[in-house]
């Protein structure tokens, strides 16, 4: 079976006769678990378990025939084992590493290293606290370089399947312009807001600013109660969540951060000597360079 192949699975390999379900993004899949090799540009992972969907109840939104989770076994709803460990218990893969480039016209995936081409500058390294979803300590949260104190700090992971950017109700509607308003648990803000003033995380000592192209989702026309907004207004990718004190930072924040997934030793539920996430300012598409309004530094 090929990653990149638009055709549905041969049914070749192995059938390990048992039925898995999962459900993913608001998507539910069932199907029979089979054994066998699964091929990503490059690289051939041996004896890999996996199931086919030949149940869908809400078909995904693009042209994808796959989710290949690249998560802990240990972390693994399904309990197979990982993709990605596979290659690196075969020895098929120079670094045990991937890495993410969010651009909106060439993502690219990266396996087994780092492609420098896609970033600029320093690489940082942040210690995984938990294995689980790559879970990673938020030191706070700035507003136009202004700490917004004993509201922000706690946790984060960073989830390439997560297509907004999510952090706690106070901390959402703390961090947006005060002219913002929320609709549900969206937070929309002055179209025109200085990129100084874009929310920032602050890890590992460095802040990490969303570029203003990624912290939008468009103009918004009407508010929910049916007002037309008096200065132009966007939305934005921010969604405020209730009663948890940690962040999620999907795919918005890895578009103005190079991301690297370092896997070190995994040993068992336990992290892994060296398990990191590595952060670098993304190359934006078209310009050969980090566009100005998105930096990161000390403090």
């Amino acid at each position: 079976m090929s990653a990149n192949d638009a055709n549905s699975y041969n049914f070749g390999g192995t059938s390990l006769h048992k039925t898995h379900t999962e459900g993913f993004a608001g998507q539910t899949d069932s199907g029979p678990v089979y054994e066998d090799d699964v091929t990503f540009p490059g690289l051939t992972g041996n004896n890999v378990q996996f199931f086919t969907a030949n149940e869908t109840h809400e078909a995904p939104a693009n042209d994808a025939n796959a989710i290949i989770g690249m998560d802990y076994t240990t972390e693994s709803n399904s309990g197979f084992a990982s993709y990605f460990e596979t290659f690196i218990n075969e020895g098929k893969v120079s670094q045990p590493e991937f890495a993410f480039y969010h651009g909106t016209e060439t993502p690219e995936l990266t396996m087994g290293g780092r492609d420098t081409l896609r970033y600029t500058g320093d690489v940082f390294t942040v210690p995984v606290v938990k294995q689980g979803y790559w879970s990673i300590n938020v030191d706070s949260v700035k507003v136009g370089g202004v700490d917004l104190g004993h509201l922000t700090g706690g946790g984060a992971i960073v989830d390439t399947g997560t297509g907004f950017v999510q952090a706690p109700s106070e901390v959402a509607a703390a961090a947006l312009p005060p002219s913002s308003s929320s609709t549900t648990t969206r937070y929309i803000y002055p179209c025109n807001t200085p990129a100084d003033k874009i929310l920032a995380f602050v890890i590992a000592g460095h802040t990490l600013a969303l570029h203003p192209d990624d912290f939008t989702q468009g103009p918004v026309s009407k508010f929910s109660e049916g007002e037309s907004p008096t200065i132009p207004m966007c939305k934005s990718v921010v969604y405020g969540n209730s009663g948890v004190h940690s962040s999620n930072l999907g795919v918005p924040f890895m578009r103005s951060w190079y991301t690297i997934f370092h896997w070190g030793a995994p040993t068992g539920k336990q992290v892994g000597a060296g398990t990191a996430l590595m952060f670098a300012l993304a190359v934006r598409e078209g310009s050969g360079e980090q566009e100005e309004g998105s930096g990161h530094g000390k403090g």
